[in-house]
């Protein structure tokens, strides 16, 4: 018998972005995020946001921003 874990869409998205973001040397704006993992664009950045406020991740803001 096998088991799968259910886990939110937003719980994928943290976990997808917060693995693409530690493996890349530079920031990465939510529009790349979303372009390289194919999330919306929207419910991306709800949820980066979220990381943000609890610290989970730092952000830059500006043309040179990002994560």
């Amino acid at each position: 018998m096998s088991s799968f874990i259910n886990i939110s869409d937003a719980s994928t998205i943290a976990i997808h972005s917060l693995a693409l973001i530690a493996n890349t040397e530079r920031s990465l704006n939510a529009n790349k995020i979303a372009e390289v993992t194919h999330f919306s664009r929207n419910h991306l950045a709800k949820v980066l946001h979220i990381l943000v406020k609890h610290k989970y991740l730092d952000s830059l803001r500006g043309p040179n921003g990002g994560f």
